[in-house]
């Protein structure tokens, strides 16, 4: 009965570090596909900039090191100081201001301490990604986007609101992103976690509450 008891226990230990091993492929696996994205999108924006606006290309280019250097050495790991990680998708909304005509359009809020908390790295940016690049507002002067961070007694809260380009949001890279994204807050956040995203006319609202403690 001992020996049984022993390797019924070895037996449930290898399945538990399987299931977790299982868990930090997948969820290393959907980070990856966050920062080819990014940086394809972000060498276009450059490419156009360095044909048009050299001083701005210069600035731009300063402040996409910043990010990626943020993305590619800071993020190994499964959780980030939350402090740090928005302020890494400030300076994403800031890099991305810079390739807009239409800045003022892009409208960020935040509220609450984020000290003292952790998170998972790029969830928040590969939203606010979405956002951007679905919203039209890189060539649509009427295109809006608007941003709330909130943080409240260990609750999360982000919400977006923006305009729906039509032409842009027709092919299936929004719900490949959106299908990544739900798969990792699920590995990683299970029951602690509210996502949502809906369409009401020309508008998109994604709301993500996220209990940190």
């Amino acid at each position: 009965a001992y020996y049984f008891l022993k390797a019924n226990q070895k037996a449930e230990q290898e399945k538990l570090w399987l299931s977790n091993e299982k868990k930090n492929t997948e969820i290393q696996f959907l980070k990856s596909q966050i920062s080819p994205h990014f940086l394809f999108n972000c060498l276009n924006n450059l490419h156009y900039l360095i044909e048009t606006n050299q001083e701005l290309s210069a600035k731009y280019t300063i402040k996409l090191s910043e990010v990626l250097r943020y993305i590619v050495y800071e993020t190994k790991d499964d959780m980030v100081d939350l402090e740090t990680e928005v302020k890494h998708v400030k300076a994403y909304i800031d890099l991305m201001k810079i390739s807009i005509e239409h800045s003022e359009k892009i409208d960020w809020k935040e509220s609450g301490d984020f000290k003292g908390y952790t998170i998972s790295p790029l969830i928040m940016l590969s939203i606010i990604e979405n956002g951007f690049k679905h919203s039209g507002i890189k060539h649509n002067k009427d295109a809006e986007l608007n941003i709330e961070l909130e943080m409240h007694d260990g609750k999360l809260s982000l919400k977006m609101k923006n305009t729906i380009d039509e032409d842009i949001s027709t092919n299936k890279s929004k719900s490949n992103s959106l299908s990544n994204l739900k798969k990792r807050l699920n590995l990683l956040y299970e029951d602690h976690h509210q996502f949502t995203f809906t369409k009401e006319e020309n508008l998109a609202y994604t709301t993500l509450i996220i209990q940190l403690n």
